[in-house]
């Protein structure tokens, strides 16, 4: 894991924003507890910080993407997770990526049984 780097000092206010985000990224490097999890929570599953990464990068936002190759029965767990770090606003933009895929996952039979009884 990279702990150290040394980067030019840059004018440019893109470069330096990246450079922010890099030594972001050291600084956690440098926690002795899971510092990968950390890392994806901080960045990719924060919609505000994940928009402006792609925006540094020039690559295309999608906020949806992301949850596109996890398997729907990790996605409570996920959900749970980052409401727990970015709050109710987060939340609700990941319920809204992943609705579909949630509602996969619930045996309709056995949540309507419930309702009827």
């Amino acid at each position: 894991t990279l702990k150290t780097l040394q980067l030019p000092v840059s004018k440019n206010p893109i470069q330096a924003e990246l450079v922010r985000h890099i030594e972001s990224s050291l600084k956690i490097n440098k926690k002795p507890d899971a510092p990968g999890r950390d890392k994806v929570t901080m960045s990719q599953l924060n919609s505000i910080a994940r928009m402006e990464l792609c925006r540094l990068q020039g690559v295309d936002y999608s906020y949806s993407a992301l949850f596109a190759d996890i398997d729907a029965v990790l996605l409570p767990n996920i959900i749970a997770l980052v409401g727990g770090l970015h709050g109710q606003s987060e939340i609700y933009r990941m319920l809204i990526a992943t609705a579909p895929d949630l509602a996969s996952i619930i045996n309709k039979k056995v949540a309507i049984a419930g309702e009827v009884s």
